[in-house]
């Protein structure tokens, strides 16, 4: 797992639509801050699909690998676009840089 590579990832494939800064504003999809080990849906201030709502992971290393694998399978009704991320090795890369942030 490298967490260079995950914030790569991050800037290039997640950074148009989320932010990840204490206090900054959301964009098409909520602020990232602190998503590891985060309750899904507790980002004040941004609407949540119905299906983030009724699904409401905990972003822990086993539901965010799901999710990034393939968001719309992962939680039904989400409204992240995003097809997901395939590789299992980006997948662990970007919930590396993930963790490191969030502590």
């Amino acid at each position: 797992m490298s967490e260079s590579v995950g914030k790569k990832l991050f800037l290039t494939r997640c950074a148009c639509c989320h932010s990840l800064d204490l206090g900054a504003k959301h964009k098409v999809g909520p602020n990232l801050f602190g998503i590891y080990n985060k309750r899904s849906c507790t980002s004040e201030g941004y609407t949540y699909s119905q299906g983030m709502k009724h699904k409401g992971p905990t972003w822990d290393e086993e539901n965010l690998s799901k999710f990034l694998d393939d968001p719309r399978r992962t939680v039904p009704g989400t409204k992240m676009l995003f097809s997901g991320l395939k590789k299992p090795q980006e997948r662990e890369d970007i919930i590396a840089f993930f963790r490191k942030i969030s502590k």
